[in-house]
């Protein structure tokens, strides 16, 4: 395993309200990053992020997921955070330990309540 210096390593965390495509965008980054042959889809429920059980059955995050990727000699450490206002609590533990955060909104619909709590 490579070892990185601390100003090679980035904490970012995805935040946005429930459906924004946090997941579904952590798919990709995992998959043009090489870690993965085929990317997995929330509706047919193989992505990396959500692999509890509950969360194949919700079709949504529940608990944040951390992964990571190289990129240009970078280390990015990645948290898929819960999207839903009931589990806000994930999300807001992952701010306490990230650099900088990715604001996903919904493209379709605008701004929404869990944007606005984000």
């Amino acid at each position: 395993m490579k070892i990185y210096q601390t100003n090679e390593i980035k904490n970012i965390a995805l935040l946005g309200s429930a459906g924004s495509g946090k997941t579904t965008l952590a798919e990709a980054m995992v998959y043009e990053a090489g870690i993965i042959k085929r990317r997995g889809t929330v509706e047919s429920k193989n992505t990396m992020s959500d692999y509890f059980p509950v969360e194949q059955e919700y079709g949504y995050s529940v608990f944040s997921t951390v992964f990571h990727v190289e990129w240009n000699n970078k280390k990015l450490n990645i948290i898929d955070c819960p999207g839903s206002d009931d589990f806000v609590g994930g999300a807001i533990t992952a701010l306490n330990v990230t650099d900088q955060a990715v604001l996903l909104i919904n493209g379709q619909y605008g701004p929404e309540v869990g944007t606005m709590n984000a």
